[in-house]
C-alpha cells in the first residue's frame, strides 16, 4: 500500500505523493521508489529483495522502442533525440513524468539517506546469470523464462543518440553510473553551470 492518496477504479491504481520533493505528480503504485515514499520502504524490511538495475541509455532507448512499437518509419536517430531531448526537459520539471519511468535507479535502491534497501542488485544485461546464481545460492532451480508481450517493441531498432542527448542522460543519471558501475557515454559533452533537478535527487551514493 501507499500511504498517499489512493485513485481507485482502475487496476493501474496510482498514489499522489509530495514524499518531500515539490510538485511531485502521480504514478503506478508499483513503480514509485521505496526512498520516496516510507510506507512503501517499511513493507519491504521483513523480505529478502532483489533489484534488476540497466544501463541508463539502454534503458532510455528501450523506452523510445517501446513508445514507436512496430512504427519502423519512427525508429530514426533525429526522432530519437527529439524525443529524449523533450522527454528528459518535462522529467526535470515533473518527476513523475512518464509514469516514474524515468527516475534514477538508484531511488530504487537507495533510501533517501544513501542506505541500501534492496539486498541483492542484479545486472540487465547479465541477468540469466545473476538470477539464476541468487536462486541457487537459496537452493531453488527456478530460472527466468521468456515471454513475448503482444505489444512488444520494435527490439530491431537501432539508434544513436547525439551529444547532447548523452550529456543530459549522464547528469540526470549520474547516481546510477556511479553506484551501479555503468560506463558514461564516451563523447557526452560537458556540462557547465546546469542547475540540477529536484532537491536531493543528486546526493554523493555511499562509498563514493
Amino acid at each position: 500500500n501507499c500511504s498517499g492518496r489512493i485513485f481507485g477504479g482502475d487496476p493501474r491504481q496510482a498514489c499522489r505523493r509530495s514524499c518531500g520533493l515539490p510538485n511531485f505528480g502521480v504514478c503506478s503504485i508499483y513503480h514509485i521508489p521505496p526512498a520516496f515514499d516510507e510506507l512503501l520502504l517499511a513493507s519491504y524490511k521483513p523480505c529478502e529483495t532483489f533489484c534488476v538495475v540497466r544501463d541508463p541509455m539502454d534503458k532510455l532507448i528501450s523506452q523510445f522502442k517501446m513508445k514507436i512499437k512496430a512504427r519502423r518509419e519512427q525508429c530514426t536517430d533525429a526522432y530519437f533525440n527529439e524525443w529524449a531531448a523533450e522527454r528528459l526537459a518535462e522529467f526535470r520539471t515533473d518527476l513523475a513524468h512518464g509514469d516514474c519511468h524515468f527516475i534514477p535507479q538508484y531511488h530504487y535502491v537507495f533510501d533517501k539517506n544513501n542506505r541500501r534497501v534492496c539486498d541483492h542488485v542484479l545486472n540487465y544485461t547479465t541477468l540469466d546469470e545473476d538470477f539464476s546464481k541468487l536462486m541457487s545460492s537459496r537452493g531453488s532451480k527456478m530460472q527466468l523464462q521468456t515471454h513475448r508481450h503482444l505489444q512488444s517493441s520494435l527490439t530491431s531498432c537501432e539508434v544513436n543518440p547525439s551529444a547532447e542527448v548523452k550529456a543530459e542522460v549522464a547528469e540526470l543519471y549520474k547516481l546510477d553510473y556511479e553506484a551501479f558501475g555503468f560506463r558514461l557515454p564516451d563523447d557526452a559533452l560537458p556540462r557547465m553551470n546546469k542547475t540540477s533537478i529536484k532537491s536531493g535527487l543528486h546526493s554523493t551514493p555511499p562509498g563514493a
